[in-house]
């Protein structure tokens, strides 16, 4: 009978200890599937936590009441607008710290004189002369220059992307278009 006791105390001992250790194998494995399974999306976001109110500068365009200088404002604003860098005042109001000058004549093709003043400093800060056949890729290196004028860093207006096209199951066409979307 005492051995049958002894028998019945290791049985139950082994029980106790395996129970136990697969209990702590189970929490174990919870705990390596919660703290070290990869997320769903594999997408990195990144927050630049030292400057989340990023000032935006104060610029003013001035151009002729032509439509073609009024198209190639419209271009240059959306593309320094994307940036979110910068915030336009009205030429006639005080306040702007850079204005962009941009006198167009359409005589033997499309001719621009680029102007950007800083108004810090009061002096002028470029000016360049342009020459071009089409408006918007004349309107993006405008606002590189300026881009590059404000940051100190080369503008990505001129940038261009490639993508792939499927018109048909058999046939695959390569076609590029403006950072915009544009053409």
């Amino acid at each position: 009978m005492r051995t049958q006791n002894t028998e019945h105390r290791t049985q139950t001992a082994v029980h106790l200890f395996l129970s136990s250790v697969c209990s702590l194998f189970s929490v174990l494995c919870f705990l390596i599937s919660v703290f070290c399974s990869p997320p769903a999306a594999q997408a990195k976001v990144y927050i630049d936590i030292t400057s989340p109110a990023i000032r935006q500068l104060p610029i003013s365009i001035r151009t002729s009441h032509s439509p073609t200088a009024k198209e190639i404002e419209t271009v240059v604003k959306d593309d320094l607008e994307f940036t979110g860098l910068f915030a336009f005042v009205d030429p006639d109001v005080p306040g702007a710290e850079i204005i962009a000058t941009i006198d167009v004549e359409v005589s033997d093709g499309l001719k621009v004189i680029l102007s950007v003043r800083d108004l810090i400093d009061n002096r002028e800060v470029i000016r360049k002369r342009f020459s071009a056949a089409r408006i918007r890729p004349l309107a993006h290196s405008i606002s590189n220059d300026i881009y590059s004028v404000a940051t100190g860093n080369e503008g990505p207006f001129r940038t261009k992307i490639s993508y792939l096209v499927n018109p048909s199951p058999a046939k695959k066409e390569l076609w590029v278009m403006d950072w915009d979307g544009e053409n």
